[in-house]
């Protein structure tokens, strides 16, 4: 079998950033043509229906495009590397790339397979902010190899196909647990012909709430170093909380008992993109956890408002339409504040027609927990399947499972802080960069060498007699 390296930028014919319309364009968002976002790539391989649509007139004014078939779908903004390929002409949004392929040089299947298994490595070289960011840039000088002979690829495709396909139908029976569950609040509430005689009034009329509190400012490590804390990735679109990807923070022991989540507490996320912010969920993961400043929490008199229907009622079709109007606007991030949120309207529903919603929540969540414990089962064979069909990869300077490639980190070395550089493997690399002197030009040797120095002070970093010879290792 020969193999190929390409950069990603010479297999595709195009690569184009999606476009969000502007949200208060109410005429932009009609059930009209499918957009793609990151909380649509749920492990399926393609996307036939996405959760939120946008016009026609978007399409004609030029707020969004299409694109074509057999495009690969990568989110570059926020939760980096996730994947997808476009059934039929759909468009995107701006937290989401489009790579169309050259398909005489690599299948669209086989791309997808690769930007599934590498979704730690296009992270690595995400730009980190408040959101992180992997330009079409540095997604154009990634490095990939693969079989030349396209009966080759699809060998391998024909493999991975069955395994997929079997996820996919496990995602398609939790998606159905959502819907009924939506389903479910529609009967109960928002068709319920009674409605018309429950109060219809604020958030913060109904006196249901005990108090607001703001998450903590301190930055977050990714060294398991301090108290768990949860952030606005930890909360799903659909309003789950998914502990997976933590980071922790080093506070004082009064600090995190005064910030500790507690069983029932509705976490908000006030601050995130314009499509996402507003997520929120019941917290019932147990103590131990604090949150992060981009959160609040909501703590409410049960006896007027339940919280699994207050979160239900905004996770809602309806509820995150209001609050997508509710939000403000500055740049790429929408922010809404705990005043503003209990300024929104609600419906008092009877106290026991809510408890009833919460146990039937309850009874499918119970049953969502097994299904998605089968698919996590099945999904680490399919991710072990995945890598060794990509063993015939070049993979002489990966560490850690990421593939670090010098130029790319080299440009982003300006971009890092203290923190960012203790995440998905920098300190080895930066070690490896000093020792060996790999920067391009002296002044990005100076400022790694003076951040070296502060991760030395804070021992992050430390040095170690072997055989003889002093050197620079990580931290246990």
């Amino acid at each position: 079998m020969e193999f190929v390296e390409y950069k990603i930028g010479k297999l595709a014919k195009s690569i184009h950033t999606g476009k969000t319309p502007p949200s208060q364009m109410k005429e932009y968002f009609k059930e009209e043509i499918n957009w793609i976002t990151p909380s649509d790539m749920d492990g399926r391989k393609t996307i036939t229906n996405t959760i939120r649509k946008v016009s026609k007139s978007a399409l004609n004014d030029k707020y969004v495009f299409l694109h074509q078939k057999n495009t690969i779908v990568i989110g570059t903004k926020g939760d980096i590397g996730k994947v997808c390929i476009v059934d039929s002409p759909s468009a995107s949004n701006d937290q989401t790339t489009g790579v169309f392929l050259d398909s005489e040089l690599i299948l669209p299947e086989l791309f997808y397979y690769w930007v599934k298994l590498n979704k730690g490595m296009l992270e690595f070289k995400a730009n980190k902010a408040i959101i992180s960011i992997l330009s079409n840039k540095h997604l154009r000088r990634v490095k990939i190899t693969f079989p030349k002979n396209i009966t080759d690829q699809q060998k391998i495709v024909s493999e991975l196909n069955q395994l997929q396909d079997v996820i996919d139908l496990k995602v398609k029976t939790i998606e159905i647990i959502e819907t009924l569950k939506k389903n479910y609040f529609l009967e109960y509430f928002l068709d319920n012909p009674l409605s018309e005689k429950w109060d219809y009034i604020s958030i913060d009329a109904t006196n249901a709430v005990k108090s607001t509190k703001y998450g903590l400012t301190e930055k977050p490590n990714s060294d398991i170093d301090g108290y768990p804390v949860v952030r606005m990735n930890n909360i799903t679109y659909n309003g789950d909380i998914d502990l997976t990807n933590l980071k922790y923070v080093t506070i004082k022991k009064s600090e995190f008992e005064s910030s500790q989540i507690q069983d029932r507490e509705v976490l908000f996320n006030r601050t995130n993109s314009p499509d996402l912010v507003g997520k929120l969920a019941v917290w019932d993961k147990g103590l131990g956890y604090t949150y992060a400043g981009y959160l609040f929490r909501i703590l409410l008199d049960e006896d007027i408002l339940n919280p699994y229907y207050f979160s239900g009622y905004f996770n809602a079709s309806f509820g995150k339409y209001v609050l997508r109007n509710k939000a403000r606007i500055s740049g790429n991030l929408a922010n809404i504040s705990a005043s503003n949120l209990l300024k929104q309207k609600i419906f008092v529903a009877p106290i026991d027609l809510q408890r009833k919603y919460e146990n039937v929540c309850n009874t499918l969540n119970s049953i969502k927990q097994r299904l998605e414990h089968s698919l996590n089962i099945f999904q680490q064979l399919f991710d072990s399947h995945l890598q060794k069909s990509f063993l015939f990869e070049n993979i002489s300077e990966r560490k850690d499972g990421i593939n670090v490639e010098y130029e790319i980190f080299d440009d982003l070395i300006n971009t890092f802080n203290l923190e960012q550089f203790k995440e998905n493997n920098r300190l080895s690399i930066l070690i490896d960069w000093i020792e060996n002197n790999k920067f391009s030009d002296i002044e990005k040797y100076d400022i790694a060498f003076k951040h070296l120095l502060s991760l030395l002070e804070k021992g992050a970093i430390e040095q170690k007699n072997i055989r003889g010879k002093i050197k620079l290792t990580v931290s246990e």
